[in-house]
């Protein structure tokens, strides 16, 4: 019973840092913002506050953006700035998280390029998808973005 805890337990670890992985640009500049925060004196709960506002609003930023960018060369650079700090974050996540279950073995950055490669197109997704901003099956933003 204690061992099907564990493994619960670890699994739903894993995914919260999965998450963490395929927001890692929010996720990062909301810490970021919450450090300074707090050192600017405003307390543990205001720097949670800030610190949330600012990750929120870096991809809210980036996905107006990937969705209203005309040119394919901005889509893919905000695609990309996205999509490479969460390719590496993947990766890194299976190098950290493999030794705890099993020896280091070749399948260890095998697995570790597929996560990256998984968390990379998670984020390209969840921004926008990969077609043209005005093609067939394309998503409308709101109104009040437009």
């Amino acid at each position: 019973m204690i061992g099907l805890i564990g493994l619960v337990a670890l699994q739903m670890f894993c995914a919260l840092l999965y998450f963490c992985a395929v927001y890692i640009v929010s996720f990062a500049v909301g810490v970021w913002v919450a450090f300074w925060a707090i050192h600017a004196g405003s307390g543990e709960v205001g720097a949670f506050a800030i610190g949330s506002v600012a990750g929120l609003a870096v991809f809210v930023i980036g996905k107006v953006t990937f969705h209203t960018g005309r040119s394919p060369v901005v889509r893919w650079l905000i695609g990309m700035a996205f999509g490479i700090p969460a390719a590496i974050a993947g990766f890194s996540l299976v190098q950290q998280v493999w030794p705890l279950v099993m020896t280091s073995t070749p399948w260890q950055y095998i697995v570790g390029a597929i996560a990256a490669v998984a968390t990379g197109a998670t984020i390209v997704v969840r921004l926008g998808g990969v077609g043209s901003p005005s093609g067939p099956g394309s998503r409308q933003l709101p109104s009040e973005f437009q």
